[in-house]
């Protein structure tokens, strides 16, 4: 499989190296397990204010089309991933496929913490404002610069998949989240939405850790960041051989 990854940051930091660490415990882990070799193509995506919402989406878009058409790979073979905000633009890059339907969308996603709605006004952003990594306060900040002067409002599906009405077509999809993290109930939501629509997913809820522990082993408690590189693995290759 090859990996097209986006980094979180929240729309305004990071870099394709953000995560190059974990990149590559996930390529040794699954050549041990599974005898691949597994791809990861880091995006290094337009981040706001200078460049706002739909720049990093059209990179991740591009980047795509440049695999299937300059390097002849299958999206059957294509994964696109994302932790946080890159999990957002792993979504909404899948939406735009299936409805412009002119490409066909990748073969799985993979979505770790990710940001799917822009509003910040469920339950968990109170009671774990306080456990988190993420600051609420900056967070509302960073979507304010990411929307820009694009006259759409926070709730608008391109900004917040969790308001998406058309998710048919959609492939199969990893999530996680951790049970400290503000998210919590908006990917809960989300994938609760994926099930409604019958599309294939994997859903772990990880005890007592925080925004992000998937992606950086340094935020993980409980073995949870090595736990989610085993089921990644078993998502996209199955069993081990």
């Amino acid at each position: 499989m090859i990996i097209l990854y986006a980094h979180g940051g929240g729309f305004v930091f990071g870099d394709a190296l953000f995560l190059l660490d974990t990149y590559i415990d996930w390529i040794k882990a699954w050549k041990l397990s599974y005898g691949v070799r597994t791809q990861i193509l880091s995006l290094d995506y337009l981040l706001a204010p200078e460049h706002p919402f739909p720049a990093a989406r059209d990179n991740m878009l591009e980047c795509y089309q440049w695999l299937i058409n300059e390097k002849k790979i299958s999206p059957s073979k294509i994964a696109f991933a994302g932790d946080s905000s890159g999990g957002n633009l792993a979504i909404i890059s899948a939406i735009h496929l299936i409805n412009q339907a002119y490409t066909d969308p990748p073969a799985a996603l993979i979505l770790l913490s990710p940001t799917v709605s822009g509003l910040g006004n469920t339950r968990s952003f109170i009671d774990n404002a306080s456990n988190d990594i993420t600051d609420v306060t900056w967070f509302n900040n960073s979507t304010n610069l990411y929307i820009g002067d694009s006259n759409l409002l926070p709730s608008c599906p391109m900004i917040s998949p969790l308001f998406e009405s058309q998710l048919l077509g959609l492939p199969k999809v990893f999530a996680c989240v951790g049970s400290f993290d503000i998210f919590l109930d908006d990917v809960t939501a989300f994938i609760g939405k994926l099930q409604q629509n019958n599309i294939k997913t994997e859903f772990v809820v990880d005890d007592a850790n925080m925004h992000g522990y998937a992606a950086t082993r340094a935020l993980s408690r409980g073995g949870a960041y090595d736990n989610t590189v085993k089921r990644i693995g078993k998502f996209l290759y199955g069993e081990k051989i």
